[in-house]
């Protein structure tokens, strides 16, 4: 039982069949007595397959039908009669080779598709980095003060820009020329890659120097074709580097405080919460109640660093202002509610 379904599956897997290339009756070939009237001789193509797939042709056969569904032996003189007259040298059908055609044309069209999509995501990268591009020169024609104008850098002896960011902070605009901050004298202020290294940034170091540079200049660091990216001449800051040229490649806004509840405090219900600090270092200094009668009250810590939590209690739902301060002395104000559930969003000064 075993042997017979083993010999099943691999019949369907990998077997063999035929199939019929040209038929050929008596007279063709000079025969009408009585016993070949009903009969037709058939050229028949085996070839070999693979989940009934035809993969490959294993020769060519005559058989002879009688008319009754079977295929029966020829016998060896009509054989060679047929292969006289060159009736049995039909080519090798091409469905036989089916399973390999079926291999290359699915491989044909899979690089057609992805030639496609690649085409396709080519044209996307090409809009966006132009939609960018015209974001950023909108960006430059309205700087503002406290804005993050992020650089990627290539040296000399470097055939692509850097994915590293080289971050300058605009400290005054005066007409077409900005004023520029910079992080000196650390390597770490060098590589600002994301915004968490940005906030590392500005929490751990100040501005050490400042420069002027043109509107036009930081145009001219906007890249505007996504082909020449890499080969795009950038702009020379000798501020920065005598030896390297620089591409803007963003503009952002200063880290914020990003105050949330400590979804970890066991502690915490209507009246108490404990708020964790995932942004700009700052230090709570007061919290001012906004609905009349409902009491707050800040912890005993007040230090509120990237990572770092301090308490709030209530006496009861209501509304109220907690007041900020950063190391560079600028004030925040977060509207802190526990009307539903616990929310902390910033206010503007």
């Amino acid at each position: 039982m075993i042997f017979a379904a083993n010999f099943l599956l691999m019949t369907i897997v990998w077997g063999h069949n035929n199939f019929r290339l040209k038929t050929v009756h008596p007279h063709e070939i000079g025969l009408f007595d009585e016993p070949f009237k009903n009969i037709t001789f058939e050229l028949r193509q085996k070839y070999a397959h693979l989940f009934w797939i035809p993969f490959f042709p294993l020769g060519k056969v005559w058989t002879v039908n009688r008319g009754d569904g079977k295929k029966y032996v020829c016998h060896q003189d009509i054989v060679q009669m047929l292969n006289q007259l060159q009736l049995g040298k039909s080519k090798a059908s091409i469905f036989a080779w089916s399973g390999f055609l079926l291999i290359i044309a699915g491989v044909i069209i899979f690089n057609i598709m992805e030639q496609v999509n690649h085409i396709k995501w080519q044209h996307y990268e090409e809009v966006a980095f132009a939609e960018k591009a015209e974001r950023l020169n909108k960006k430059v024609d309205s700087v503002a003060i406290n804005d993050l104008y992020l650089f990627n850098q290539k040296e000399a002896n470097e055939k692509y820009y850097s994915y590293k960011k080289t971050p300058l902070k605009v400290l005054s605009v005066n007409g077409d020329k900005v004023l520029m901050g910079v992080w000196t004298n650390n390597s770490e202020a060098m590589d600002a890659s994301d915004n968490s290294g940005l906030v590392r940034l500005v929490n751990k170091y100040t501005i050490e120097d400042s420069f002027w540079m043109e509107k036009a200049m930081l145009k001219n660091a906007i890249a505007t074709d996504e082909k020449n990216k890499n080969s795009f001449p950038g702009i020379v800051v000798k501020n920065l580097s005598a030896d390297a040229v620089f591409k803007l490649d963003e503009i952002t806004a200063m880290p914020k405080p990003i105050l949330k509840q400590d979804y970890r405090a066991e502690a915490n219900s209507k009246s108490y919460v404990e708020i964790v600090n995932s942004g700009l270092d700052v230090r709570a200094d007061s919290i001012v109640p906004i609905t009349k009668g409902v009491n707050w009250q800040l912890s005993k810590a007040r230090s509120l660093k990237q990572g770092e939590h301090i308490a709030i209690k209530t006496s009861d739902i209501g509304k109220a202002l907690l007041h900020c301060t950063d190391m560079q002395h600028n004030h925040y104000i977060f509207e802190v509610s526990n009307e539903a559930g616990w929310a902390f969003n910033e206010t503007k000064n």
